[in-house]
């Protein structure tokens, strides 16, 4: 019985994650920032990158993919006025 709830709060742990890598895979070019913001939420910061304004999030990385340094990969939705214009994750320079 304590393996079987084990295994489903795993299942759920991993699904949980899934559902946010999959929030952010289906902005789009177009979409309205308040769109956006209804899809994955509020944005953890602001940059200005080649004259656009971007919103910076950083989504969990699903379990197979983590490691003790990088627990996270970072995104950019960047506009055009109030519409997406360019969206994806950040390149690490490390």
């Amino acid at each position: 019985m304590k393996r079987c709830a084990f295994g489903l709060l795993i299942a759920l742990s991993l699904a949980g994650c899934a559902g946010e890598r999959r929030a952010i895979d289906q902005v789009q070019t177009g979409m309205s920032r308040e769109q956006v913001v209804g899809l994955i939420g509020q944005p953890e910061g602001q940059a200005r990158v080649n004259d656009r304004d971007c919103a910076v999030y950083s989504v969990q990385k699903d379990f197979w993919r983590r490691t003790p340094w990088s627990m996270s990969d970072q995104y950019q939705v960047c506009y055009a006025g109030n519409q997406v214009e360019t969206f994806g994750r950040t390149v690490s320079g490390s």
